[in-house]
């Protein structure tokens, strides 16, 4: 993890700094004096030469310092904290949506092989994978906020409703937790319309994945075994089948996450969402390398962190796998 975070650290600062464009033009305008653009280029350290802007921005993490947003005047990590917990909030809840959906119906999709729903989970599969997420998104307003008029179409609460007081970012927990249920109804109907658009493609990869491990485990020796034994069909899919796809099916869902997490840039922006998708945008429109970079390595290590949580669980799954 460690060398990836360093890796992806110096292939991100070395193409921000390279990228055409001048940051400190874009923040005064192209009419800025000369010397109001050599002060601000001397205060962001833009003068130095580029391996000397790393050493000072690796001193500065080190110490849990991400520099000074161009754009925002604030720090990254305040910036950070202010708009990621808005995504963690949307991915999690994509995810609930593709587990809760893909893997029933993967599982009865593989039960029913060749059967009428298992050829219609396959076209859902198919077209769930297949859609752009930007049309998606599209439609779904158009027909569920605009002509039905159902769920709200974008924000993330009413306006008429109180905040919840900031306790984890998290507007479903701090409103459970304060006790505010009107936010904690708001906030859960705007967070319908872009959960199902986020968590389409992860349902349809949730759904093949548990299709394709169940075909295989359905096929083996000791399922038969346990059929011939008379014991009952929910018993063998569920106890005998389903447990010995969950090394695939945690596998998958762990990557869906860590993608959901650092890909909700478009959903967040067609859904106007205040997320790190939207802050993100914004940032590479401003040329903010220190945001560029923050961003960046925020989405790594979420990313490696949950491949490391899922490598770990395939312990607990499987007895036969021990470490060390």
């Amino acid at each position: 993890m460690a060398i990836v975070l360093l890796g992806i650290s110096v292939i991100t600062f070395v193409l921000a700094r390279y990228v055409p464009g001048d940051p400190v033009l874009h923040y005064l305008g192209e009419r800025a004096r000369d010397e109001t653009i050599q002060r601000l280029r001397e205060r962001w350290g833009l003068d130095r030469p580029v391996w000397e802007q790393y050493v000072i921005f690796i001193k500065g993490l080190l110490q849990g310092d991400l520099g000074t947003s161009i754009s925002t005047q604030h720090p990254v990590t305040s910036d950070l904290a202010e708009f990621f917990p808005f995504t963690i909030e949307l991915a999690t809840s994509a995810l609930l949506v593709s587990v809760v959906v893909g893997v029933p119906l993967g599982v009865i999709s593989a039960v029913k092989r060749n059967k009428t729903i298992d050829h219609a989970s396959r076209i859902f599969a198919l077209a769930g994978s297949s859609t752009p997420i930007f049309w998606l998104a599209i439609m779904t307003i158009y027909l569920f906020y605009f002509r039905l008029g159902w769920v709200p179409g974008a924000g993330v609460i009413s306006s008429h409703v109180q905040r919840p007081a900031t306790i984890t970012g998290l507007y479903t927990i701090d409103s459970l937790i304060t006790g505010n249920f009107p936010a904690f109804l708001s906030t859960l109907h705007h967070l319908i319309l872009p959960s199902l658009v986020l968590g389409s493609y992860s349902t349809a990869l949730t759904t093949r994945i548990v299709r394709s491990s169940m075909l295989e485990i359905l096929g083996q020796d000791y399922v038969r075994t346990a059929r011939a034994k008379g014991l009952p069909e929910r018993i063998v899919i569920y106890k005998h089948a389903l447990k010995n796809t969950l090394i695939a099916t945690v596998t998958i869902i762990g990557l869906n996450y860590g993608g959901l997490l650092s890909g909700a840039v478009i959903t967040e922006t067609v859904f106007a969402r205040p997320g790190l998708g939207t802050y993100s945008i914004g940032t590479m429109l401003a040329l903010d390398y220190p945001a560029i970079v923050g961003v960046t390595l925020v989405a790594t290590i979420v990313y490696a962190c949950i491949n490391l949580v899922v490598d770990l669980l395939y312990g607990f799954l499987d007895p036969r796998i021990r470490y060390g």
